[in-house]
């Protein structure tokens, strides 16, 4: 079992814009959250977690009472990914996640 803490992920309503000539790419907040997430992440010093994985996903109070909690995933699974802790987001087998109570976003990542 393996434990960490990052700052607080951005909603998928803010990580992807519309191309004008159509499709979608990362806006310059997500990959500037995403690159500071893998070093709060690897700070850590966390090991490679192979294979199959539960992921428990605590995310930071939100900053908007609207703010769905579903659009926190994404980001976190991608800097689990980019960071090395992961093989692949498509490895995660169960995921759970709820508001913490605190800023930072906790996350606890199992071999299943």
């Amino acid at each position: 079992m393996l434990t960490l803490v990052i700052s607080q992920p951005p909603s998928l309503n803010k990580s992807y814009a519309n191309r004008k000539k159509g499709g979608r790419q990362k806006t310059e907040a997500y990959s500037e959250w995403k690159t500071a997430a893998m070093w709060e992440i690897r700070a850590q010093l966390p090991p490679l977690i192979p294979g199959h994985v539960s992921v428990s996903i605590e995310v930071g109070l939100p900053r908007h009472p609207l703010s769905d909690l579903d659009n926190r995933i994404k980001p976190v699974l991608d800097a689990l990914e980019g960071a090395g802790v992961i093989e692949n987001d498509n490895k995660v087998d169960k995921l759970t996640v709820w508001w913490g109570r605190h800023a930072e976003t906790r996350i606890t990542v199992r071999a299943v």
